[in-house]
This record gives structure tokens, sequence and C-alpha cells, in this order.
């Protein structure tokens, strides 16, 4: 075994341990061991990591150190700035051993063939994938993303490369940007509640129709693939039905989770993603003692684990790399310029929105975490509930910025589908950014319509 990826191995495992484990202790010492095994797993993460993301995390680090350094902040601070990024690497650490047991569980296979009988076209297995992905992203989020992936690589063989990615970019990632707008333990919705004073029932119907029309649209898109037929080679024998009480089985199981997360997340009062990453290993060796699968489940997700940790290391050094860069920002005034010209934007609603929404997508282009860009505008409106609809500024910030998961160049989404497809996550951007900017330019309209 390569040295290199053993280091990996124990270094991304002692950060996650490490992280998920202070969040009940609370301990400085600890928080501040984490935050240097946090930048020794972003050393490690740099051998063999693709170019594209080496780059982006010079850039990052040097953007950062040069704000630091600027700012007068204390050096001693810089550590916790990368451990910051600990929910998020937790989280994709866990979201692998849901994969394992759906693929011993059996259930890809059903999902393949929902996915493929009857598809004669490109344009009809779009439209099933994408139902595919907003139905498992409600539950899964994420680990949505790989999933379905690997099952639609499967259906498109036959196709030449730069066309099967540029499908299976489009069709994953825009049906998860419209279906996570309305899911009640998104933590944009969350956020933005606690901002707006607007509560969740409040936004769910406007929400909904706006998803059910971003649907509506991306489908009617989807037209075009029509001339890219599938071939008769590849079709699956009809004796091989889709078995539509396992998929029940899966849907099960994954409210299950979603249900014990939110109440384990209630209860302990922490974040919903910290609940779920604490939940998915117990639930999922739960889950396949109960379909009688539990000793082949543990084989196969220990084996599968040696090889998915160390490929962590594109996330690994993207996400530390950038938990430093929005760290510094935050703890400096370096934001402080943006707000005055934006605050006097208030006597003009749409303008505003149109502001809110260039600056949501152009942020999220060169890195700005959609949250970060939210905090920053959630401070910016607050003069403003007074004088402007409260919901329609709700509307506004969710879609704005819930747009860049299909397609933020440093997204969590984009970068995964990078991973997933070898394409550069700026070429994935290029793909969905007229998709994004239209996503968005119907919030805005529905925001204004709203006040």
């Amino acid at each position: 075994m390569h040295t290199i990826d053993l280091m990996r191995r124990w270094f991304y495992t002692l950060f996650v341990l490490l992280y998920t484990g202070n969040l009940f202790i609370q301990s400085d010492t600890i928080a501040f061991v984490t935050g240097w095994v946090a930048i020794v797993a972003l050393i490690v993460s740099y051998p063999g990591s693709s170019r594209t993301f080496q780059i982006v995390s010079v850039v990052f680090l040097t953007l950062g150190l040069g704000i630091n350094i600027s700012s007068g902040a204390s050096w001693s601070s810089i550590p916790g700035y990368f451990s910051s990024a600990g929910l998020m690497l937790s989280l994709l650490y866990m979201l692998p051993w849901i994969n394992n047991l759906i693929i011993v569980g059996q259930y890809e296979q059903h999902l393949g063939r929902l996915l493929k009988n009857g598809t004669e076209h490109l344009a009809k297995l779009y439209q099933r994938t994408s139902f595919v992905s907003y139905i498992l992203c409600i539950f899964l989020f994420f680990a949505s993303i790989p999933l379905v992936y690997r099952i639609l690589r499967k259906q498109l063989k036959q196709l030449p490369k730069s066309l099967r990615n540029r499908f299976a970019s489009e069709s994953i990632l825009r049906a998860f940007s419209v279906a996570t707008v309305w899911s009640p333990v998104e933590v944009f919705i969350v956020m933005v509640s606690s901002l707006t004073g607007v509560t969740y029932p409040e936004c769910l119907p406007w929400l909904l129709l706006f998803s059910i029309v971003m649907v509506a649209v991306d489908w009617l898109f989807a037209i075009r693939y029509r001339r890219h037929s599938l071939k008769s080679s590849v079709e699956l024998p009809a004796s091989e039905p889709v078995r539509w009480s396992k998929l029940f089985q899966l849907m099960i199981a994954l409210f299950l989770l979603i249900l014990l997360s939110t109440s384990l997340s209630n209860r302990l009062s922490i974040d919903f993603f910290t609940a779920i990453t604490l939940l998915i290993l117990p639930f999922c060796l739960i889950w396949a003692g109960f379909i009688q699968r539990a000793r082949r489940y543990w084989r196969y997700s220990f084996l599968a684990w040696k090889k998915q940790v160390p490929e962590l290391k594109n996330l690994a050094l993207l996400f530390l790399s950038l938990s430093f860069f929005n760290r510094t920002i935050e703890h400096t005034a370096a934001l402080d310029l943006l707000q005055e010209p934006l605050l006097s934007l208030g006597k003009a609603p749409l303008f505003l929105f149109l502001c809110i929404q260039l600056s949501s997508v152009l942020l999220a282009l060169v890195g700005i975490h959609p949250l970060v860009a939210l905090g920053v505008q959630g401070v910016l409106i607050q003069p403003l509930l007074d004088t402007i609809n409260p919901l329609s500024l709700a509307i506004m910030l969710l879609t704005a910025n819930i747009a860049s998961d299909a397609s933020g160049t440093y997204n969590t989404t984009v970068a995964m589908m990078s991973q997933l497809t070898g394409e550069s996550p700026y070429r994935i951007t290029r793909w969905n950014i007229g998709f994004a900017l239209l996503y968005s330019s119907v919030g805005t309209l529905l925001a204004w319509l709203l006040l």
C-alpha cells in the first residue's frame, strides 16, 4: 500500500474523530489539536491530487494569509480556521456507508432498471434521472450525487465521454438544486428563516411552486437530447422488471434516517447535518441486519473504506483551503466595505433583488461559500425588513444562493461531480451557469411579485 494513502486514511479519520468527539466535549485543547491535524491532512492531500484543486488550494491559502497579515489578526487562531471544515469533511467521510448499503442491499439494481427500462432516447432518460435525483437528494443530500452517477454511468457506456459527462452533470446537479430549495432540513432554509423571521410553513407553498416550475423548465430544455438514441444492445431484458417493493423499502429506510436525524438534532440541539453524520454508521449497520445482510455489508464496507478514504484528497484539499479563506474573511473587516453601498438599494427593491441574485452567483463562482454570502446578505437586509415584504426577501435569498448548487465552481456539488466525471469544475460550471442564472432569475421574479 502506498504510504501517502495510508497517511491520508489515518489523518482524515483522526480529524473526523476529533471533530465529532469535540462537539460534545467542547475542549479547547482538542480543538487546537484538531486544527493542527487538519493542517497535516491538508499537506498530505497535495501529492497526487488534481492540478486544478492544487492551484485553487494555493490561491485560497495565499489570499487568506494575505488578509490575515494585512488585518493584523492573531496567528494563533489559524489552526482553528482549518478545523471549521470539520462538518463538511465528516459528512463526506460518512456518506459512502450509505452508498455501500444501497449496493449490498441490491437497491442500486432496481434504481438502474427504473432509469433504463423503456427509455429509447436520452431525453426520456434525462427526465427519469432528474426524477430519481430529485427524490433521493431530499433524503440523501450529497450522497445522492455519487449514487445516481454510478447508476447512470452504466446506462451511458456507449456514448462519447464529453456527452456522457455533460448529461450527468446537468441531469443530476440541476435536479439537486431544484429539490433542496424546499427541503425542510435544508440548512439554507433554517438560516433564512432566522434572518427574516419568515417561518417554513409560510415559505413552503411558494417554494414548492418554484420547484415544480423549475423541474418543468429543466425537462423542457432536455428535449434537445432526443436526437441521441440509446442502442437496443444495452436494453435490460424483460425478465428483470423493477421491484417496486424494493424501492419502497429504500424510501422507508431513508425516511427513517431523516426522521431519526431530525429527532437527534432537536434533542441534542445540534446541526441536522451533524446529527445525520453521527447516525449514518449505526443506522446502516442496523438496517443491514434487518435485511439479513449485516456480515456482507460490514465486510464490503471495510474493504471499500480502505480505498474510499484516500480518494477524498481533492475534496479535502478544496474544503480545508476554502474553510481557511472563508473564516479569515469572517474574522476581519474585509466584507464591511460591501455593506454600505448595498444597504442604499433598499428604496429600489427590484434592483436590490437583482444585486443579491448576481452577487450570490458571482461569489459562488470565485469560491465564497453561499452560506458566507447569505450571512452577509442577511446582515444587510435587517433594516429593510420593515419596508420590504420579509417573505419576498426570504424567497430571494434562498433561490439566489441555492442556484449555486448547479453551477458554483467550488461548491460541494460541483466538486463531487468533477471528481466523479474527471471533468474540470470550470467546465461543469459552464454547462450549468445558464440554468443557474435562469433559476435565480425566476426566484427574483417570484420575490418581486410577492412584494
